[in-house]
């Protein structure tokens, strides 16, 4: 899996997870910056929402190619 965040690629063996929900905990609390959120997750190119609350626990860490996070300033959102 390849791992961006803003544009900035990141080492994927540094981040634990064996699906998206766990994957996504961690980027927020150890690689995006401390005034920012996490606004807009891509994966593969697509727009990624949970229609349902912890459906990012069914997406497998090798169900995705490329995740992409966009991160917004407390102000933005």
């Amino acid at each position: 899996m390849e791992i961006r965040i803003d544009g900035r690629r990141l080492d994927e063996t540094l981040v634990p997870g064996d699906n998206l929900e766990e994957i996504l905990d961690h980027l927020q609390n150890h690689h995006v910056p401390e005034n920012r959120l996490v606004g807009e997750v891509r994966i593969d190119g697509a727009h990624y929402t949970e229609d349902i609350p912890h459906a990012a626990l069914e997406v497998t860490r090798s169900a995705v190619g490329l995740l992409e996070l966009i991160t917004r300033s407390q102000e933005e959102i």
